[in-house]
């Protein structure tokens, strides 16, 4: 099994600040690619259960902040046009796989966002400086998750997964949110979840 409409989305982030929604642990961000205004939906902090309810499993989120180095996919990433694009299997080295890309990130490179973490949590705010600068410079980025009809969410780790989210597995097809600086430097944001097993 695996995700379905894993992809990526290619353009510039248009806000100028990003919101945690009530609803979830999750930063909406704004983006334009092409001709189209989508969100990414990425996950800022850990979860808890609400009150009342049941059921609900407490997780706690893991992320790492890659910054001034050049991916080994650059020029993949770089041939990809501003807009949509669905990815299958290793699509040509564009596809990402923390598990297989240790020049990405490894799972002693993680920093732990433990649970009940003031809001804005560590992550929400080093995310925010990140796209903030990614504005001002009109920086290109490439969002990967599971595309859907206004953005892309699961933008983290997609492999791993134990009980009820065990069908979610597959090679190629994590999350993560890559920029691309005018000096021709790389910033990656990686997530995952500390109940995630890596290969």
């Amino acid at each position: 099994m695996s995700i379905p409409n894993y992809g990526v989305v290619v353009g510039h982030i248009t806000a100028d600040d990003i919101v945690v929604t009530s609803g979830g642990p999750h930063a909406h961000v704004p983006i334009t690619a092409g001709d189209q205004n989508l969100v990414a939906a990425v996950n800022v902090e850990s979860n808890t259960a609400a009150p009342g309810e049941t059921g609900v499993v407490a997780v706690e989120v893991k992320f790492y902040i890659h910054e001034n180095y050049v991916p080994d996919n650059a020029t993949a990433l770089q041939a990809l046009s501003e807009g949509v694009h669905h990815l299958q299997g290793e699509a040509n080295g564009v596809a990402i796989d923390m598990d297989r890309m240790h020049w990405l990130v490894t799972e002693q490179q993680m920093t732990l966002l433990p649970l009940g973490a003031s809001t804005p949590t560590i992550l929400h705010t080093q995310l925010d400086d990140v796209l903030k600068k990614a504005i001002q410079s009109n920086a290109k980025v490439y969002i990967f998750g599971q595309l859907y009809a206004g953005g892309v969410h699961d933008v983290h780790k997609n492999n791993g997964n134990l009980g009820r989210f065990s069908g979610d597995n597959g090679s190629y097809q994590d999350g993560a949110i890559f920029i691309e600086w005018a000096d021709g430097t790389w910033t990656t944001i990686c997530i995952a979840f500390q109940t995630q097993v890596w290969a």
